[in-house]
């Protein structure tokens, strides 16, 4: 007759960590364990929500060897602020005593910043710029200012952006020009405005309405009134009957006077003399014609 099956104590070794489907095993003891976290990219000042089980006593929140105090504790949520971190892939963990749990993957993404536009000036209506500065890959909007936000974001690089400035409203009279602060928004969070360098200026289209003299030799020094002549890039002779357009030299004297000097070898003729701002180009009038 066989002898009896004896029940014998066994040692069994846990491992020092093991996970073992809901339970996450540390030193033979149940740790936290965390299911989600939310956000899973971001970056420092925004509160993250960290779901699991055996989460009551958790009193660090770890990214990577940073660690923080949760702002709320639950047995099944803890939440926290995100700390400040170099750009880059964390392991986030939390620590209830001496135990800390599993760990799930944070990407930190830096604030965006902006370093130039190009061109920083343009008309009321939309118009196409390119933004240059750091940490753009991930650009959701670009705003200006109260006016609105961009379109046809274009991402062309982590430091180059193509936009579309968005329409202005028209201004009231006497009003030229408005510079707002262009700013923009990734996972990263909100650039913050640098001055000159990060804005962009919107400018009402430029009119002549006067010339003193209207007809005058070349050569002849003549003075161009107008509204809206601030920040003028060209003055430009045309024939009115049509024909090449000749590029004058000029002084802007204020948003309403400009000199200007009638270009050398021009024939004799009637003239068609606009100005060219950020604007645009000012319309063909009776105003603007010149004789030479």
């Amino acid at each position: 007759m066989d002898a009896p099956e004896v029940a014998h104590s066994a040692s069994i070794r846990v491992a020092d960590c093991v996970f073992c489907g809901s339970r996450y095993i540390q030193g033979g003891a149940v740790a936290p364990v965390i299911t989600s976290i939310s956000p899973s990219q971001s970056h420092h000042a925004v509160p993250m929500l960290i779901t699991g089980t055996g989460l009551s006593s958790t009193s660090r929140v770890n990214f990577g060897s940073r660690s923080v105090t949760p702002s709320s504790v639950t047995a099944t949520s803890v939440t926290c602020m995100i700390p400040e971190l170099p750009a880059g892939q964390y392991k986030v963990s939390v620590t209830t005593g001496p135990l800390t749990s599993n760990y799930l993957l944070f990407f930190y993404i830096s604030p965006p910043e902006i370093e130039v536009l190009n061109p920083s000036a343009g008309p009321l209506t939309a118009a196409s710029l390119s933004i240059f500065g750091q940490n753009l890959t991930t650009t959701r909007s670009v705003t200006f200012g109260d006016v609105g936000d961009a379109t046809d974001i274009i991402i062309q690089s982590d430091t180059v952006l193509v936009a579309v400035a968005p329409e202005h409203a028209p201004f009231e009279p006497g009003v030229c020009t408005d510079t707002v602060d262009v700013v923009v928004t990734t996972a990263g969070g909100t650039s913050v405005p640098n001055g000159a360098d990060g804005q962009y200026t919107y400018y009402g289209a430029p009119a002549v309405t006067n010339m003193r003299p209207s007809s005058a030799s070349v050569g002849s020094t003549f003075t161009i009134t107008g509204t809206c002549l601030t920040g003028a890039t060209a003055v430009t002779f045309t024939p009115t009957a049509g024909g090449p357009t000749v590029q004058a030299d000029y002084v802007a004297r204020s948003p309403a006077q400009i000199s200007a000097i009638v270009p050398p070898h021009l024939s004799q003729n009637t003239y068609d003399v606009r100005v060219t701002t950020p604007g645009g180009q000012s319309l063909i009038t009776p105003a603007g014609v010149f004789t030479v």
